[in-house]
């Protein structure tokens, strides 16, 4: 089966049935399992994990729909807001607004539930301990992504191994840059976790996360569409995510920066 062939497939494969919803559940499952085992292991309660994991998943789907819908300057309304169809079919969503969604709904779950005082930790240390989780569920649902959104990549005249043929052209699988990255950052975690938890202030691995997820988005942003109507968005040729990403990093970076100099004055 050639690629040409491949494209066609999938694209009227996904009219009919929600490839991204089903990556987006399995994604969902998969990181709910693991922190429930994880949870386990360090004594934390588990309904206090299915909470959590519930409430910042719907609460980022929910925030993710909004600034999607706002960064294209379309109607917000209940029907525009809740459309099956847009959301588990096609997977207009923000990034963006999808992670301080799912932060805030979840920084006031285990502050208003008092889940943090049950697991005896800080809520950076809590973070610590279950975040390094995410990237691996959240490379399934860009592989989802990427399914419904073939299209979506920016065209290159290059035949590289990797790009997919459209028309007389190329294009870059973008949902796929993303996935590699995620299961890159998911591994840099993991063994970051298993070697230096115990032995890092609490924060650390938290930081790396979000940095590992702002250069994530930033570079891939580059091999995404710019000339179509469902293409992000684009302020001095970078697109929204990018300049968000770019003010993460800065922040993280000089958050880790005073730290790290308080750190050396009080020893």
């Amino acid at each position: 089966m050639s690629s040409y062939q491949v494209i066609d497939l999938i694209t009227q494969y996904q009219s009919n049935f929600p490839v991204w919803g089903v990556a987006a559940v399995f994604s969902f499952c998969l990181i709910l399992i693991l922190s429930l085992e994880k949870a386990k292991r360090k004594g934390v309660p588990g309904d206090d994990i299915f909470g959590l994991v519930s409430m910042t998943a719907l609460g980022g789907l929910f925030s993710a729909r909004i600034a999607y819908l706002l960064m294209h300057q379309a109607d917000i309304n209940f029907i525009s807001t809740l459309s099956w169809g847009e959301v588990f079919y096609k997977g207009h969503l923000s990034i963006v607004g999808g992670y301080f969604g799912a932060v805030i709904v979840g920084w006031f779950y285990l502050q208003g539930f008092a889940a943090l005082q049950r697991s005896k930790m800080s809520w950076l240390r809590f973070s610590d301990t279950f975040l390094y989780i995410i990237p691996l569920g959240l490379a399934f649902g860009y592989i989802g992504v990427f399914l419904v959104s073939i299209s979506k990549g920016a065209i290159t005249n290059q035949a590289y191994p990797w790009v997919f043929p459209m028309a007389d052209s190329y294009i870059h699988p973008w949902g796929l840059y993303i996935a590699a990255g995620y299961l890159f950052l998911f591994m840099i975690l993991f063994i970051l976790n298993q070697r230096l938890y115990e032995f890092r202030r609490p924060g650390y691995l938290t930081s790396v996360f979000i940095l590992g997820v702002s250069t994530i988005h930033f570079f891939a942003d580059f091999w995404q569409t710019t000339d179509l109507a469902y293409g992000d968005p684009r302020i001095i040729g970078l697109t929204i995510t990018q300049w968000v990403a770019i003010i993460v990093i800065f922040i993280t970076g000089l958050t880790l920066l005073f730290r790290r100099a308080r750190n050396r004055e009080k020893v």
